[in-house]
């Protein structure tokens, strides 16, 4: 029927225009969290030039995974752009949108019934996966851009999931299966393996015991494509490499046994469906209560899942039965490593992150998969649903009330949008604040998602400088235009500040470099071990050295940022009980400036 198939489209695209419109409307555009650490490596070699192609495949080291396409993405955002991270965001959303219109789609081809039975099964199948896995219960899923990007790896695992299969017999097959599987693990990393693993499980399932043969071929291949990306990945990440750091076992099984240990299953079902947030808005004192009920239900469905998926009577096709039961298996590994790495260091109630939804809406669609997925075509059959009035009235009651509940939840995320936008615009003035005062900006001063405020001074420096001198982020005229940040006020550059009226190169104040020498205590470590200073030049300065009683010392320059490390001599000096520290800045072999570094009186080790 025509009918149902306009309305099955109308419903997906109001879904995906709905999602589309709130990312574009509220992403948060300044670099948030981990983007600083990029911005300061991969971000500064792209702009010297200096980018390399394991540069895509770095890791931070422990903890850490290699995400090549995100790289791909920041290094896109870079140049069309200007460092918006919106455009980051709107990429990750839209991928969304491909991977609900390839679910959707594996859907209806999977029905075999061409009447009004099947088009309803497609259709209900359909909306149901975009109003689920475009849902606004999280509005941080569509305004932090590295959560948004959680749906590059999604994407890649459904389109793994939907094409390996197709490749289990035969030589050539079987190597095109090894190079996917090698890819796969190339792009995600460690998520690749319980994909992996998760797809050899639903084949299985599939097949049955009976006939183990094909699961068995595709583990043995497969398994070596993983294999040769996990030594890839090693030797791409070099010394960066390491053992993934997270909460231990006993961690783990002490934080399920405690007194919050039922929130690990509790949790991820309910905030799949409605967000704890959301509940105590609406329920407030029964919140609890009615978040159990939610995950009782669910609870429930899962069982009648695992029924149908070993029921060859009633169970969808091929395709359909071997992605939903990996995508299953795959949210309840992707729980336990949240429970594993996460929440036995910081308790159970950091299941309730909002950014882990996009993992938990995993086990809906599933569901989805599962149940609106047809029956067994060589038995003929339709499934119970399509044989039973009272079942359909229920079916298509639950589709509305799904369709009330995100309108429900997309009018509480489109309420809280002034919110995110005043809290941007406030991250961008900090941004600029920190901008003007990068040396000595104070930390509490900036949002939380500015991680950059607590970084070292000189790591500071560079970064702020990197983004002025180059037109990224707050300083590109473009960027504030499309946000709204015209009136930001961006002040002068401290690196780039004029010369003294003597005409000296150098800043006459040593800006936010140690004053102060306490004895025995570090100042600015530095990567082996030795203290430093810094002082500031301004870009155009000529040719400078810096002399210690005559001795020219040794110095590193980025831009306007000027370091050396405080050596044995200096050390020497300030241990024999001199108080003052001179140095000399002699500019182009003519001009000389001192500045005067203090020491306490206690003694320097």
């Amino acid at each position: 029927m025509p009918r149902v198939r306009l309305v099955a489209f109308l419903a997906c695209v109001l879904a995906v225009v709905n999602a589309l419109a709130f990312t574009y409307a509220n992403a948060i555009p300044v670099p948030s969290a981990d983007a600083w650490y990029f911005i300061d490596t991969f971000v500064r070699k792209a702009v010297d030039g200096n980018l390399g192609y394991l540069d895509f495949f770095a890791q931070r080291g422990a903890g850490d995974h290699s995400q090549p396409l995100h790289r791909i993405v920041l290094l896109v955002h870079l140049y069309a752009g200007d460092l918006d991270f919106r455009m980051e965001a709107m990429v990750g959303v839209v991928l969304g949108v491909v991977s609900c219109a390839l679910l959707a789609h594996v859907l209806c081809r999977s029905i075999s019934d061409s009447g009004i039975a099947g088009k309803l099964r497609c259709g209900i199948g359909a909306i149901s996966i975009f109003l689920v896995g475009l849902s606004l219960n999280a509005t941080n899923i569509y305004t932090w851009s590295l959560v948004s990007l959680a749906w590059i790896s999604l994407l890649a695992c459904v389109s793994y999931w939907i094409a390996a299969p197709r490749f289990s017999e035969g030589a050539g097959r079987l190597t095109v299966l090894c190079a996917l599987t090698f890819t796969l693990g190339v792009l995600i990393d460690e998520l690749a393996l319980p994909a992996f693993v998760a797809l050899i499980c639903g084949v299985a399932v599939r097949d049955g015991w009976r006939a183990p043969i094909t699961a068995l071929r595709m583990a043995i291949v497969g398994g070596l494509g993983l294999a040769l990306a996990r030594l890839f990945l090693h030797l791409a990440a070099g010394n960066g490499a390491a053992d993934a750091a997270g909460g231990s076992l006993g961690a783990m099984f002490e934080m399920l046994l405690g007194s919050g240990g039922w929130k690990a299953v509790v949790v991820p079902l309910s905030d799949s469906l409605v967000h704890r947030e959301h509940l105590d808005r609406l329920f407030k004192d029964w919140a609890v209560p009615v978040e159990f009920m939610i995950a009782i239900s669910l609870a429930v469905l899962h069982i009648g899942f695992w029924w149908r998926a070993f029921d060859r009577t009633k169970r969808p096709g091929s395709s359909v039965l071997v992605i939903s039961v990996a995508m299953m298996l795959f949210f309840y590994a992707t729980i336990f490593g949240i429970a594993l790495s996460r929440a036995s260091s910081f308790g159970a109630d950091y299941f309730h992150q909002p950014r882990y939804v996009v993992v938990y809406q995993l086990n809906l669609l599933a569901l989805i998969l599962m149940f609106a997925g047809s029956g067994n075509r060589a038995n003929g059959i339709n499934g119970g649903v399509a044989r039973s009035v009272w079942a359909w009235r229920a079916c298509i009651a639950g589709v509305i009330a799904l369709v009330l509940l995100q309108a429900l939840l997309s009018l509480f995320a489109w309420r809280s949008a002034k919110y995110v936008q005043d809290y941007t615009r406030g991250a961008a003035e900090s941004l600029a604040a920190l901008g003007r005062e990068p040396a000595t900006r104070e930390e509490v001063a900036c949002p939380q998602i500015l991680t950059i405020c607590k970084a070292a001074p000189e790591v500071r420096m560079r970064t702020m400088s990197l983004l002025r001198n180059n037109a990224l982020s707050i300083y590109s005229a473009d960027f504030r235009h499309a946000h709204g940040l015209d009136a930001l006020q961006l002040g002068q550059d401290p690196a780039a500040a004029m010369p003294a009226e003597d005409g000296s190169c150098s800043i006459p104040v040593l800006r936010g470099g140690p004053r102060r020498i306490s004895g025995g205590i570090a100042f600015n470590r530095q990567p082996n071990g030795e203290s430093a200073f810094w002082i500031m030049v301004p870009d155009s300065a000529p040719s400078f050295r810096v002399m210690f009683r005559g001795r020219a010392l040794t110095t590193h320059r980025r831009g306007g940022l000027v370091t050396f490390t405080f050596d044995e001599e200096q050390a020497a000096v300030a241990a024999s009980g001199e108080r003052r520290l001179v140095y000399d800045i002699e500019c182009d072999g003519r001009d000389v400036e001192e500045f005067v570094v203090e020491v306490d009186g206690r003694s320097v080790d």
